[in-house]
């Protein structure tokens, strides 16, 4: 009898443990699941807030800076505030991510700010901008959203793409003014 006992509690353990196991199992796969969508989101917003959205904003810099409109700086002055703002926004969304792109971004819209605090040649503003452009440019064109997304290439991609532009933009007031 006490046999008998003794195995029925034990099955009774086993399929307790076996339950227990599953759920488990699949609380962490819902887990790893919302990670892997939360990161796809903060790449995206990445992606959108720090290369696409601005990348409009400066190709109209570039068209109230070639119709050189007496209200050109004026406007192009709330183009750069926007996009600075835009560049707010990718930075948080790379805080949270694995790639550090965050300070790339911080220090491209702290020497916007700056420049359009303390820049009053506006040959320069222009001049800036068209690096801006260059920049943007270079990243949307060098990107690759896929090595982003996942999450084992997306720090290396970065980086080789940060240094890319070191050395092929290092001449620019931007990028010669940016901590890397």
């Amino acid at each position: 009898m006490r046999k008998e006992y003794l195995v029925r509690l034990l099955s009774v353990c086993l399929v307790i443990s076996v339950v227990v196991n599953c759920f488990s199992y699949f609380r962490i796969l819902d887990y790893k699941t919302k990670n892997n969508e939360r990161y796809t989101t903060q790449i995206e917003n990445f992606y959108s807030y720090g290369l696409e959205i601005p990348q409009f904003k400066i190709e109209k810099i570039i068209e109230l800076i070639n119709d050189d409109s007496p209200d050109a700086r004026e406007g192009v002055e709330t183009w750069l505030l926007e996009i600075a703002s835009d560049y707010s926004v990718a930075e948080n969304a790379a805080a949270t991510s694995l790639i550090n792109s965050r300070n790339f971004f911080e220090h491209l819209k702290s020497l916007l700010l700056d420049m359009i605090r303390t820049e009053e040649d506006f040959e320069k503003w222009k001049q800036i901008c068209l690096e801006l452009n260059e920049i943007t440019t270079y990243l949307k064109l060098n990107i690759n959203m896929d090595d982003l997304k996942d999450e084992s290439k997306a720090e290396d991609h970065w980086r080789k793409i940060m240094n890319e532009i070191k050395e092929k933009y290092s001449q620019t007031y931007l990028i010669s003014n940016m901590i890397f």
